[in-house]
């Protein structure tokens, strides 16, 4: 099966559990062939509850007051993601983020195979962007956390043929 869009993504949420929401998103397209970043996508997200862990993500609840919620979003990210094989660093957690917010706006989400670079490392993404010579110096915003982990994922491609092989990503549909 042919790679032909690889996305890295990274949600910063307001915790750990389905009633959560994703406070800010991002999501960085990759040339296949060269690596290079062809896309970028950042917004904070309104919650439309509090923002959860302030300590942990830096986003305050002013700074999202104004943002758009998740569902105006959709049609700016939707596009970027459907067809994309899904890159993350702790996969399975953005892609449950993802679901949940795009099945409370009415959006089915099937995101078949993706990779993840945690599991590919074993490291936090820190420990992995050090390892690789990647800086990486603001940690858990999403566009930087998907910045880098789109490098990561750059630097793992020729060593970890998962990711040469992962299936074409995700299907969305209303």
């Amino acid at each position: 099966m042919s790679l032909d869009r690889i996305v890295a993504v990274d949600c910063e949420t307001t915790g750990f559990a389905r009633h959560d929401r994703i406070v800010e998103i991002a999501a960085v397209e990759l040339d296949v062939n060269s690596g290079d970043v062809v896309d970028e996508f950042e917004s904070l997200v309104n919650p439309m509850r509090g923002v959860g862990p302030t300590h942990v993500h830096g986003i305050s609840q002013s700074m999202v007051e104004a943002a758009p919620t998740f569902e105006e979003l959709v049609d700016t990210l939707v596009p970027r993601l459907h067809g994309a094989t899904l890159v993350a660093h702790n996969l399975p957690f953005d892609v449950r983020f993802l679901r949940q917010e795009l099945e409370r706006a009415g959006v089915a989400f099937h995101p078949g195979n993706g990779y993840c670079t945690y599991r590919a490392t074993k490291l936090t993404l820190s420990q992995a962007c050090a390892h690789f010579g990647i800086p990486y110096e603001t940690q858990h915003r999403a566009l930087v956390d998907a910045r880098v982990t789109a490098r990561l994922a750059a630097a793992l491609h020729p060593r970890i043929p998962v990711l040469a092989n992962a299936s074409t990503g995700c299907r969305i549909s209303s």
